[in-house]
């Protein structure tokens, strides 16, 4: 029997539940990496500001992996050297790739609809909701809006979050965030 974590984005076989990180857990997980790496008698820079590292947090929620993915990509091709990357650092230099790929699973019609999205809705920039979808004029009625988050959730691009009132609200997961919201 396997069950799905999005912490490590796979399955695994069910012996116990992968409980999230909270954010200081994944400072310690940092800090230990910064000190397995350093070069004794350096100096250490963190290489990834702590604002950065809050955001992406809050970004993959739980996802570990992606979010080191995501970090040590980053962190070996970035521009910036002498100095903690920032999320704005980041995000300029991945934000592309990321979209490409967005691209290649959705399309460019669905893709550009997800950042007409973005600009649009003026809500949680990480949510997607059917009244939400109706109103950035991205679809004329509720069943196409619902049509639509399938086909988002089939990609993978979102999931369930929960119940709002009457509306169902969806997540950007995996790396949809860091390409669409940026």
């Amino acid at each position: 029997m396997f069950q799905p974590h999005d912490q490590i984005a796979g399955m695994v076989p069910v012996t116990r539940t992968l409980q999230l990180l909270t954010l200081g857990e994944v400072r310690e997980v940092l800090e230990r990496r910064y000190e397995l790496y350093a070069v004794p008698g350096a100096t250490v820079v963190p290489p990834v500001h702590d604002d950065a590292v809050q955001a992406f947090h809050a970004t993959y929620r739980g996802n570990l992996r992606r979010f080191l993915v995501l970090l040590e990509g980053e962190v070996i091709q970035g521009p910036v050297r002498g100095h903690s990357l920032t999320t704005a650092d980041i995000i300029v230099h991945v934000q592309g790739a990321y979209l490409a790929t967005l691209c290649d699973r959705l399309g460019d019609e669905v893709t550009t609809a997800l950042l007409k999205l973005k600009s649009t809705d003026g809500g949680n920039p990480f949510e997607v909701t059917p009244s939400g979808l109706v109103r950035a004029s991205m679809v004329t009625s509720p069943s196409r809006a619902t049509e639509f988050i399938k086909l988002l959730e089939g990609a993978g691009v979102v999931m369930f979050e929960r119940r709002q009132g009457t509306s169902r609200v969806y997540r950007l997961s995996g790396d949809a965030p860091v390409g669409v919201v940026g």
